[in-house]
């Protein structure tokens, strides 16, 4: 998935890239609403909601979540919060927008990895000092397809698990120390 998505990036002509996953349907102004962000131009990213049904109820966003750390945000997000967040440390790659400029910069997808590498890209903008904002009505319908692409829940791939394992534990390694490495990397 990360080596496609290198190579629609490099093949785009827009200064912002817009990466979405292939079992999603987009809600209305999905586009408009990520685009407008980008007038403010300190934002380097946006990470749009993601709920599984369109009649799904957004939910309050923790307090909790609000004080945590950026790197406790990248592993225990959730994309159904009911509000607008700015400056944070947690990604979607399935409805994420980031300009093209900082994309390069950052070098783009880490390819090493199978899955979990929003939760990498993400880690990468903060600790690069790009701001990151959420906005709940970039919103798409994540239809959580059973097989196909990177999916893990397919039973009939035995070596897909092996390989999402793999790659929470190389991003644990990756960024984090100490309590959250055991807490993210090997717990999970």
């Amino acid at each position: 998935v990360y080596p496609a998505r290198n190579a629609a990036a490099e093949a785009a002509s827009s200064q912002i890239l817009l990466f979405l996953d292939d079992d999603i349907t987009p809600l209305r102004d999905l586009v408009m609403n990520h685009l407008r962000h980008y007038e403010d131009k300190d934002i380097a990213a946006l990470i749009g909601a993601a709920v599984n049904d369109k009649n799904q109820p957004m939910v309050p966003v923790p307090k909790e979540f609000v004080e945590s750390s950026h790197l406790e945000q990248a592993f225990t997000y959730r994309g159904d919060f009911d509000t607008p967040l700015r400056n944070i440390g947690f990604m979607f790659a399935g409805n994420f927008s980031v300009r093209r400029d900082v994309f390069v910069k950052l070098g783009g997808w880490d390819e090493h990895i199978f899955n979990y590498g929003d939760r990498d890209m993400g880690i990468r903008l903060v600790a690069a000092d790009y701001r990151m904002d959420y906005d709940p009505e970039a919103k798409i319908i994540h239809h959580v397809a059973k097989q196909g692409g990177s999916r893990v829940t397919d039973r009939q791939n035995r070596v897909e698990p092996w390989l999402r394992c793999v790659s929470i534990h190389y991003v644990a390694l990756k960024h984090l120390k100490g309590r959250m490495f055991i807490k993210h990397g090997l717990y999970k």
